[in-house]
């Protein structure tokens, strides 16, 4: 076994890891920039397909829904989509939702106690330590078949 195949998995972790940090730091800022908050309310869902095809061939298809909401913020009206889909509807049509804004940007928003794109973070951060965890493992391997021969691989 080559170093190589260790160092992209370590490389690919790294990479992973750090989309998970930038996300979490990004999410953190606007957390603390949403220092407004009021009620929005739930205009409809906006549905969002996605088709997925395995190596056989046979494809499926998969539907979320994201929230589209109204609220006022500086004397105006502003509708806005979530960016976050879920394969549920969590509110019901016309159903307020406490939100926080940005008051310098109302578009930038966040649902009070709706934590769910801290998944992403979660999925990038544990990814990245897998890969890196195979990569130190690949490497591992070379250096024990380097030192006591290929036995059986």
């Amino acid at each position: 076994m080559d170093t190589w195949g260790a160092v992209a998995f370590i490389a690919a972790g790294v990479l992973f890891l750090a989309l998970g940090a930038g996300f979490y730091v990004s999410q953190r800022k606007k957390a603390a920039a949403c220092t407004a908050r009021t009620q929005a309310e739930l205009l409809r869902y906006e549905e969002r397909l996605s088709t997925n095809t395995n190596s056989d061939g046979h494809s499926s298809t998969s539907k979320t829904y994201a929230p589209v909401l109204r609220f006022m913020a500086g004397g105006e009206e502003h509708t806005v989509r979530c960016i976050i889909s879920s394969s549920r509807r969590k509110w019901d049509v016309g159903e307020y939702i406490p939100i926080s804004y940005d008051p310098m940007k109302p578009s930038a928003f966040l649902i009070d106690g709706d934590n769910g794109h801290y998944i992403f973070v979660v999925a990038f951060i544990a990814a990245g330590l897998l890969l890196i965890g195979m990569g130190v493992w690949w490497n591992g391997m070379s250096g024990f078949a380097d030192r006591f021969g290929s036995i059986g691989m």
